[in-house]
């Protein structure tokens, strides 16, 4: 598809919108083709916001390098004549994952999920091997089509592998946030987006979120009761991180989760599987190369077509967002969990050590 300004589409109707941000579906007249449209607010020199320009600028430049079946395809990208606008076009999808995951209509088997599993692992595979991490996998972000393809969408904040300068104009939602991103590692690699997409196959097995934390430290508390805290023999590097954590009341961990009690649908190959992703130290984590290879692809339930994918969707709501974006850890922080919430600023310093 051409580049073509503005009044080559027409807007047939509002999928999503907020005040920065607006998605639609719409039409390329020329030839009459269903598309999506991006809208995205840039203002000029932050009128709107700092993050939106960078963004919009991220994920055409980014979108613009890859080509691939599991990988929301960009067909068009310009700015309004007043460049106050981004306007990103992309092939019509049918709806995002979250929206398949928290639909009681659909009854997923194990084929359903080992057929999303391969298609988030290939999209996300290639993108790593085009020296790219995504750093905001998760349900909202991947999307669905009318065929059943799943197209890893939305590379707002992605950075290049090889960029050391780490410098991220948002954070990503603490749901889906990797350990060494939680505890303030400078040097997280692609490994994260493994940790991000284990918490989305439990959530697509487990049909709601895995760590449905209040605050960063809830979130941390959340990951050490399933994995332990690190300790030098697990993950030595962890005490040198800005935000690590130490825990001097053992009583607030009740490490008695297993992955066999939280993930309670999940059958021995699933298990296998989350608990090669799920791991605390991210070089001891599965690459998206080495899951795909795993045993899980080859033994058990047989992988579905993907047309054979239930689809009906939820309506929208806030589901793939986690209530909270705090830029940094804090001791003072009010939205502790319920169980310390009651605590005073000494006690908590007690509890935790950063």
């Amino acid at each position: 598809m051409p580049t073509a300004k503005s009044e080559n589409y027409a807007i047939d109707e509002v999928i999503v919108e907020d005040s920065l941000v607006g998605i639609y579906k719409a039409r390329y007249l020329p030839t009459n083709a269903e598309v999506a449209i991006k809208k995205i607010k840039v203002g000029r020199h932050g009128e709107y916001t700092d993050w939106a320009e960078p963004a919009a600028e991220n994920e055409m430049q980014m979108l613009r390098k890859l080509n691939h079946p599991n990988v929301i395809k960009l067909l068009d990208s310009f700015y309004t004549t007043d460049s106050k606008v981004a306007v990103l076009v992309f092939e019509l999808m049918f709806a995002d994952l979250g929206r398949l995951i928290h639909c009681t209509d659909n009854r997923y088997n194990h084929s359903h999920i080992k057929c999303m599993t391969h298609m988030m692992l290939s999209g996300l595979e290639y993108i790593h091997s085009s020296n790219i991490m995504h750093l905001d996998i998760k349900p909202g972000n991947i999307m669905i089509d009318n065929q059943g393809i799943i197209k890893i969408a939305d590379f707002g904040i992605s950075i290049y592998a090889d960029d050391t300068s780490r410098k991220l104009h948002r954070l990503p939602p603490a749901w889906y946030r990797s350990p060494e991103f939680l505890l303030g590692d400078r040097q997280y690699g692609t490994s994260t987006d493994l940790w991000s997409l284990g918490v989305v196959i439990g959530e697509l097995i487990n049909r709601h979120i895995i760590f449905p934390s209040k605050s960063e430290i809830e979130q941390i508390l959340m990951i050490y009761r399933l994995l332990g805290p690190p300790d030098d023999k697990t993950w030595p590097e962890a005490k040198t991180f800005k935000h690590f954590l130490q825990f001097h009341d053992e009583s607030l961990l009740n490490h008695e989760e297993t992955f066999e009690k939280k993930f309670l649908r999940a059958n021995e190959q699933e298990l296998i599987l989350l608990k090669s992703l799920l791991v605390m130290n991210p070089k001891h984590r599965a690459t998206a190369k080495q899951a795909l290879e795993s045993s899980y692809f080859i033994t058990g339930s047989p992988i579905c077509k993907p047309e054979d994918i239930p689809r009906s969707a939820a309506p929208r709501h806030r589901h793939s967002r986690d209530p909270f974006h705090m830029n940094d850890l804090s001791i003072n922080d009010e939205n502790l969990p319920s169980d310390y919430s009651h605590l005073n600023n000494d006690t908590k310093r007690q509890l935790f050590s950063p």
